[in-house]
């Protein structure tokens, strides 16, 4: 309701004076206020009560003043919400750094390690023969955090793969009985196929995988048995069982395609709908980059073990890690912010940024509490969990 004339109401606008002309919240307040930094509340009483002329109504004023972070008292000049504002920003400053030192955040690390999710492994317990070399006694599949806390066993088995949405984690069992699914918080493993193989991967939908099925011929108890890899196509449900390629070590794009380790030791790259393959490097056990534009792999050079990345776009390669002394250097997984790579190196998990500056120890495969006390334990493969995606 309108109170008095048009006339009457222009002549209480002359009364207040430039500074208090304007919206009724605004009244009172320095010209720079109006410009939405903050806004002053009187208590109703002040309004209500006092007059135009009173301390109340002046330019000084205590009141409220509030923006979008915080509320404050105090003078309402251009100096006091100078002060309130600097004095909020150091506090606000403060608990920054410290929530920055508490839950362990650097610029040098990107996300690692709260962002990248958790990596799978497998430990083998290997033992050593006249005969035949070195065995394999035991395998074990684990789960670690990216700073190296909580590490545990899930289950007996190797080869571990993510599902595309991180809640599923693919594996061989020891039997060696099709491919098994288990959560990476731990629980019971069920059946996905029944058919043998390892080094699952996952399509990009999370419908089908490839894997390794390998045909051994020789003697299993001498040096000269030898087993080729072929490369198949499956449906989640065990269903539309396919060959696909000669090779081994899959690794399926967000884009669809297939790179994996061909039999004359090079990384290749295939679409699975033509299944035409393209030798790209020689190398092996490639890991496609988030983005698919780059390619992990490792590569054997007489007593020297290396890992690298190259661009399949490009055939341009890099080294970022060198192992000599015969040991070796395996399974590289890229991280989900594409920032890091993780992989077997001489037995432990180790991660390492795409630059190669900087390289530190995750786990070591001695940690293993279900392994025997007479075999010698050693990491051989890594997954990167992807960023769980919200239901």
């Amino acid at each position: 309701m309108r109170h008095g004339t048009g006339k009457a109401r222009r002549a209480r606008r002359r009364a207040r004076g430039p500074a208090q002309r304007g919206p009724r919240h605004m009244q009172g307040r320095p010209p720079w206020l109006a410009l939405g930094v903050a806004r002053c509340r009187r208590s109703q009483s002040a309004k209500l009560s006092a007059p135009v002329s009173s301390p109340q109504h002046s330019a000084n004023a205590p009141c409220r003043v509030r923006t979008t972070v915080g509320a404050w008292r105090g003078p309402v000049n251009k100096e006091g919400f100078i002060r309130s504002f600097t004095r909020f920003g150091f506090r606000a400053g403060f608990v920054a750094v410290v929530a920055s030192l508490a839950f362990g955040w650097s610029s040098s690390d990107g996300s690692l390690p709260g962002r990248n999710g958790l990596l799978a492994f497998d430990i083998l317990e290997t033992g050593e023969s006249d005969t035949i070399g070195f065995y394999v006694t035991g395998e074990h599949l684990g789960v670690v955090e990216t700073s190296g806390r909580h590490p545990r066993i899930l289950a007996r088995g190797t080869d571990p793969g993510f599902s595309p949405a991180g809640r599923k984690l693919a594996f061989a069992p020891e039997s060696r009985s099709g491919l098994w699914l288990i959560s990476p918080r731990g629980g019971r493993a069920r059946r996905l196929t029944r058919t043998g193989g390892g080094s699952p991967t996952w399509s990009p939908s999370g419908k089908r995988l490839a894997y390794t099925s390998y045909t051994c011929s020789g003697d299993p108890d001498k040096d000269s048995r030898v087993c080729t890899g072929k490369l198949y196509l499956v449906a989640r449900d065990g269903s539309r069982r396919r060959f696909l390629a000669d090779g081994e070590h899959p690794s399926w794009s967000s884009r669809g395609r297939i790179a994996f380790t061909s039999l004359d030791g090079h990384v290749s790259v295939l679409n699975p709908g033509s299944g035409a393959a393209k030798s790209l490097w020689q190398g092996s056990q490639p890991d496609w980059s988030p983005r698919a534009d780059r390619l992990a792999f490792v590569r054997q050079m007489g007593a020297h073990a290396a890992l690298f990345i190259g661009n399949p776009a490009t055939n341009a390669v890099r080294r970022i890690y060198v192992r000599g002394n015969y040991a070796s250097v395996k399974s590289p997984a890229w991280s989900p912010d594409g920032r890091w790579l993780a992989f077997a190196n001489a037995g432990n998990l180790d991660v390492i940024t795409v630059s190669g500056r900087s390289r530190r120890r995750v786990l070591s495969a001695d940690w293993c509490p279900t392994c025997g006390g007479m075999d010698y334990p050693v990491v051989d493969d890594v997954a990167w969990q992807p960023r769980p995606k919200r239901r």
